[in-house]
């Protein structure tokens, strides 16, 4: 996940490195935008040296409360990071690949995806997704998917979801987001049905990962008293 990083320019008035930083911080040299969006324009997964992240975490923590105070919104500890790394003169090298977000941007891991065509939604096989083709490592489920009638938001999972009462996530079609059972999308574009295939991917892999884990759970928590209907959709959508 990249982020465009506001506080390279000194004059922000809500991210205001001199402030946030200190006048002396290594993070006051950095000049150029382009190196911002390029070293420091980061987000999780992060994969650090042990040593680097325990003194970025250090510094990472220091300075959280400090931009909160002028940017108390979404994503302020994200630049506090980053201007952490930059405090610390660790610039990132960052790798778009590993992880599909957003389904209508390009980059990420979606040409992977991409490449499974209409296979978006095959059953995994021994709890392995995909295990004959190469895949992106992180599915960071930050958007809202939808696919005809179901779709997933992050905050409309039930709260209580890991209980021995609430059931399991519906189980998805194997043929989701194909053409056929998508009427809309048989006239379509091929951008549209690529849109398509990509939502429907993340809807199938978070739907059985998320099984997957409340087999495990109701497995060891709940013993015969586990609901396990697979009925439950969460979805601003539903």
């Amino acid at each position: 996940m990249g982020l465009v990083p506001p506080w390279v320019v000194d004059d922000d008035p809500q991210l205001n490195r001199s402030r946030i930083c200190g006048i002396d911080s290594p993070c006051m040299q950095l000049h150029d935008e382009e190196q911002g969006k390029r070293y420091f324009s980061v987000g999780a997964p992060y994969i650090l040296e042990s040593s680097d992240m325990l003194r970025l975490t250090q510094s990472w923590v220091r300075l959280v409360p400090r931009v909160y105070e002028n940017y108390p919104y979404l994503l302020a500890e994200m630049f506090a990071y980053a201007m952490a790394a930059a405090h610390e003169r660790l610039p990132h090298l960052r790798v778009d690949h590993f992880m599909v977000s957003n389904v209508h941007v390009h980059g990420e891991g979606w040409p992977w995806v991409d490449a499974l065509g209409d296979d978006v939604c095959v059953t995994p096989v021994g709890g392995v997704f995909f295990p004959d083709s190469p895949m992106p490592t992180f599915v960071h489920y930050c958007q809202r998917y939808l696919v005809e009638n179901l779709g997933f938001w992050k905050r409309s999972v039930d709260h209580h979801v890991f209980s021995c009462e609430a059931p399991m996530l519906i189980e998805p079609s194997i043929h989701l987001s194909t053409p056929n059972s998508t009427p809309k999308l048989k006239q379509g574009n091929d951008q549209e049905l690529r849109y398509n295939r990509r939502n429907g991917f993340m809807l199938c892999t978070i739907h059985r990962a998320f099984n997957a884990a409340l087999e495990y759970y109701k497995s060891k928590m709940c013993h015969k008293n586990a609901n396990t209907n697979k009925s439950a959709i969460f979805s601003d959508n539903s």
